[in-house]
């Protein structure tokens, strides 16, 4: 018996001082919910990516020099064009009075004297070529085919007037949810008080609503994933151990540990991510794997006809060892992934290691005294032994085995998801922000916000990028707005001029209308170095190839080194990489400790041999399940692949620990049933936490619990009956 099992009497401890142990982890646990309940959700995706990604640092930075990103588009729609236009106008002037400034910038709900103040310097926007055409068909160069239009409707109307549009500018970015929401809540407040007459609806878009709605979805999907497990597990573990005081005390000791961890996770990380926010089911699924192993063998002895303290006893020294090292192995595959540069993965990682780290601590430092104080009424019954499976039926599970790895084998290299639709929030498009998004789109295009931004460090370095653009022969970049194409410089404006007789003064910034300086103004009061190169019509944003050929294709310009690129396509193609960049590196050393650990465990011997092949086994087993049922990998399912070769270590080291007990013991095979339905209890757990993420409304959350499932299908076969035959047929040679 190891020092780690002597060092102290503990199920004597357990029993004699069970009241302070337990006020001590009730009044700690208090104080960890509290604590947890401070942390925030953040779903941007530039909070994912390390904070010296290229993109990431051009994000900052073009944050800090540009006055606003961040738009929502307020659409107001009905029969009636003058009641559209009445109620539009109403809505604008209220929320100019009523949106505080750090909510909103301005409000634009007409262009029209923008594009008159341009239709009456033409120069400024034609080319000479266009200026000379103009000329020959009409009299008046000042104001070109005005003749039938003198006043210019707002370019913020459509469907013949039944529709107008406002833009409201924030003073914040997109990357900002709760601002956005907050912004979204004012408004809604604002229209909700004006009262809409009756046949006017009232619609929003644009990427803070997006942003906000995917928001509100994380929150309640965490809420209803963490709920749906709880009621799932707790009812699991009632039918297997058939006593509700067993089961409470399996959760009181679980409960301790999850608030632990995600105290832990508010010190340490400060916040949840897109991919942690859902941690809670699989803590919860993998952090009470050991209760179980260490409750079953409690009441293993019981039923033996043990009493308590000695039930107890044997419990604890028989299986601290073995469920210490199988959630380390577990840790241990977490752990791997603090190897990567992708947060999202690093962080993952830290918070499931704590969280199996503390939830085995918690089984051991609450569980002993709980049970002492439920005190379980053990009906004693026969001990059925257990037989070591037969020949035949071990030769069967490693031909099984073999064939499903080499299976996987030709999978390989794992496959990644091209079509971006499957990740999305599934009701979006069906959503009041979704259908407004298309109607508004349909009429006004996408030119008020997204795209790629680019920020030069002189006037020299905007002509040179906007040449660079429109030389392009892509047709990935549309529109783009950069000053230059508003304002010529002085010769050019004179060059213009003079194709159609004009002697007119030449434009200079000052002159342009207050909107326009504004817009191309930073913060330090720099002007014109920033471009918004909008998609083009060969853009393809819902494909990653797509998105990676657009963004190769600007980095791809041979641009100045001081140039900085960014925006949501831009950080996307970054995260991608560093996914597939992480995604190996993480594999190779979470297999590399779980083999470790299991040498630690066995040592040169017939179980440690069988427990790195069970590894294989699973790995390889969810490998081909991924192929054969046309998986693919996202941004988020690449974590199943790492945390499945630690649960591949997890569940047959505690197979192969009894097997190897028992083996010393001279009762070879005795507690195989025993322990295998514990293992099966314990897949079922986990597997719960990742089923009820099947329920979630967004498509990357779902594809990770899909993952996440096969390879605990694939581990649970690998542990009942890949390692039991390799070590019957390893005993019998």
């Amino acid at each position: 018996m190891s020092s780690l099992e002597t060092i102290l009497n503990w199920a004597d401890i357990a029993i004699h001082r069970r009241r302070p142990l337990l006020a001590g982890a009730a009044l700690s646990a208090a104080l960890a919910c509290a604590l947890a309940a401070t942390l925030k959700v953040r779903t941007d995706f530039a909070r994912l990516l390390p904070a010296d990604a290229p993109s990431v640092v051009a994000l900052h930075a073009l944050a800090a020099r540009m006055p606003s990103t961040a738009v929502v588009e307020v659409g107001v729609a009905s029969d009636e064009p003058r009641t559209t236009e009445a109620f539009a106008h109403k809505l604008s002037d209220s929320l100019r009075k009523s949106l505080p400034p750090r909510l909103m910038r301005e409000v634009d709900d007409d262009d029209a004297p923008l594009r008159r103040f341009f239709q009456q310097h033409p120069w400024l926007v034609l080319s000479a070529a266009e200026l000379r055409q103009a000329k020959a068909r009409a009299a008046n160069p000042l104001y070109v085919d005005l003749d039938d239009d003198p006043e210019p409707a707002s370019g913020y109307t459509g469907e013949n007037g039944r529709l107008h549009m406002l833009v409201v500018r924030a003073p914040f970015g997109d990357s900002e949810p709760e601002k956005g929401k907050e912004l979204l809540d004012a408004i809604r407040s604002t229209v909700d008080r004006l009262h809409p007459p009756a046949g006017v609806s009232v619609g929003y878009a644009g990427d803070v609503v997006t942003a906000a709605h995917e928001h509100d979805l994380v929150l309640r999907d965490v809420g209803i994933t963490a709920v749906l497990c709880l009621v799932l597990v707790l009812g699991v573990l009632r039918i297997f151990f058939r006593s509700t005081r067993a089961v409470l005390a399996l959760a009181g000791a679980l409960a301790v540990g999850c608030a632990w961890t995600f105290a832990w996770a508010r010190l340490a990380i400060g916040e949840l991510n897109s991919a942690t926010a859902f941690l809670g089911p699989m803590v919860a699924g993998n952090g009470i794997n050991a209760a179980i192993i260490l409750l079953s063998r409690y009441l293993e002895q019981r039923r033996a006809g043990d009493p308590h303290a000695q039930a107890l006893d044997i419990a604890i020294k028989s299986t601290l060892r073995p469920t210490l090292l199988a959630s380390a192995c577990a840790a241990a595959a977490d752990l791997s992934l603090l190897m990567t540069r992708f947060r999202a993965f690093s962080e993952f990682g830290a918070i499931a290691a704590a969280g199996m780290a503390l939830c085995w601590l918690a089984t051991y430092l609450v569980l002993p005294p709980l049970l002492t104080v439920l005190d379980l009424s053990i009906r004693g019954r026969e001990q059925r032994g257990s037989h070591p499976p037969t020949m035949l039926v071990a030769v069967a599970g490693v031909v099984a085995a073999l064939a499903i790895g080499l299976f996987g084998l030709r999978a390989l290299p794992l496959r990644f998801q091209n079509d971006l639709r499957s990740l999305r929030s599934r009701s979006l498009p069906q959503s009041e922000a979704g259908i407004w998004s298309r109607r508004l789109d349909a009429s006004f295009g996408r030119n008020q916000a997204g795209g790629f931004f680019i920020g030069t460090q002189s006037p020299e370095e905007v002509r040179l990028v906007l040449d660079k653009l429109q030389r392009s022969q892509s047709g990935i970049f549309g529109k783009i707005d950069a000053l230059p194409n508003l304002l010529p410089s002085i010769d050019e404006q004179r060059e213009r001029m003079a194709t159609i007789g004009l002697r007119k003064q030449p434009v200079t910034f000052a002159d342009l209308p207050e909107p326009v300086r504004r817009a191309f103004t930073e913060s330090d009061g720099r002007a014109g170095l920033i471009l918004v190169a909008h998609p083009g019509p060969a853009f393809d944003g819902w494909s990653v190839r797509g998105i990676r050929k657009a963004v190769g294709e600007l980095r791809g310009l041979r641009l100045p080194a001081d140039v900085q690129i960014s925006g949501p396509e831009v950080i996307f193609a970054d995260m991608m990489r560093e996914v597939e960049t992480a995604l190996p590196r993480a594999g190779i050393v979470s297999a590399a400790l779980a083999c470790g650990l299991l040498v630690v465990m066995f040592g040169a011997s017939i179980e440690g041999a069988a427990g790195l092949l069970s590894v294989a086994a699973g790995l390889l087993g969810m490998i081909a399940a991924l192929n054969a049922l046309g998986v693919r990998l996202d941004f988020l399912s690449a974590l199943a692949v790492p945390i499945t070769i630690g649960i591949a270590g997890d569940y047959p080291l505690n197979m192969l620990g009894r097997i190897k007990q028992d083996r010393l013991q001279g009762e070879p095979w005795r507690g195989l049933r025993q322990t295998g339905a514990a293992v099966l209890l314990c897949s079922a757990t986990t597997a719960i936490g990742y089923a009820v993420l099947l329920a979630s409304d967004t498509g990357a959350i779902r594809s990770f619990g899909l993952a996440a499932l096969l390879g605990e299908a694939s581990c649970l076969f690998a542990a009942l009956v890949v390692a039991p035959a390799l070590a019957r047929l390893a005993q019998r040679s």
